[in-house]
C-alpha cells in the first residue's frame, strides 16, 4: 500500500512538473565520483567496482549531478533557457531502506524567449519557490512552514526548505558558486527537490 501511494504522488508531480512546463529527462543512477553532493560524503559502499567509464563510477546520492551535466551541455550548445525535471531513486546506502523516491527540478538561464518587444530577465529564487510550492499545493499540501536551508549545494542565503509536522519534504535555492565551476554553469541556475518517501 506504501509504494502504491509514493507511485501515485510521483506520477502526480510529475504531470503537475509537465504541465508547468519543464520537460522529463530520465538519466543513469551512475555519477562520476567527482560530483557527488555533498562532496566530502563518499559512501565507498557505493562504489561500482567495474563502472562502465570514470564518469559513471559510484550510485547517485542526489538526482542534481546528472541534471546539472544536461544543463552544461545544452548551453555549450547555445540553449540559453533550461527546465528540466527527474524522477527517480537515490541511494545512501546499499540496504532497501536507504534507497528513497526523489523529483528534482532546475531551472537555468532566461525565464522567456528572446523577443523585440521585452527585455528578458533570467530566473530567480522566486521562480523556483513557486513552482516547488505550486506542486506541493496541487497534490494537497498547504500547511506546511518554509525555513532557511543549510544544504551545501545551495548558495548560502538563497534557499530554503519546507517542512511539514517537522518532516522535511522539498528543498529549493540557487546552485551554490563553487558548483557553477565543477558542472561548468556560467548562467544563473535553480535547483529545487522533492522527497516523496
Amino acid at each position: 500500500i506504501v509504494m502504491k501511494r509514493i507511485k501515485k504522488i510521483e506520477i502526480d508531480i510529475r504531470e503537475c512538473a509537465a504541465k508547468l512546463g519543464f520537460h522529463e529527462t530520465k538519466t543513469f543512477s551512475f555519477i562520476s565520483e567527482k560530483k557527488v553532493f555533498p562532496h566530502k560524503i563518499i559512501n565507498q559502499d557505493l562504489k561500482i567496482e567495474n563502472p562502465i567509464s570514470s564518469e559513471m563510477n559510484i550510485m547517485r546520492n542526489s538526482l542534481f549531478p546528472n541534471l546539472l551535466d544536461i544543463v552544461a551541455k545544452n548551453t555549450s550548445k547555445g540553449i540559453e533557457s533550461i527546465e528540466i525535471f527527474e524522477a527517480g531513486y537515490v541511494f545512501n546506502g546499499i540496504n532497501i531502506t536507504d534507497q528513497k523516491s526523489k523529483i528534482a527540478l532546475v531551472l537555468s538561464g532566461f525565464e522567456t524567449n528572446k523577443t523585440w518587444h521585452f527585455k528578458r530577465r533570467y530566473y530567480d529564487f522566486f521562480d523556483i519557490k513557486a513552482y516547488i510550492i505550486n506542486i506541493l499545493n496541487e497534490i494537497g499540501m498547504k500547511n506546511f512552514i518554509l525555513k532557511r536551508s543549510e544544504k551545501e549545494w545551495y548558495h548560502p542565503g538563497i534557499s530554503a526548505e519546507i517542512k511539514l509536522e517537522g518532516k522535511f519534504i522539498a528543498s529549493f535555492g540557487q546552485l551554490h558558486p563553487s558548483l557553477e565551476k565543477v558542472f561548468d554553469i556560467k548562467q544563473p541556475t535553480f535547483l529545487g527537490e522533492i522527497d516523496i518517501n
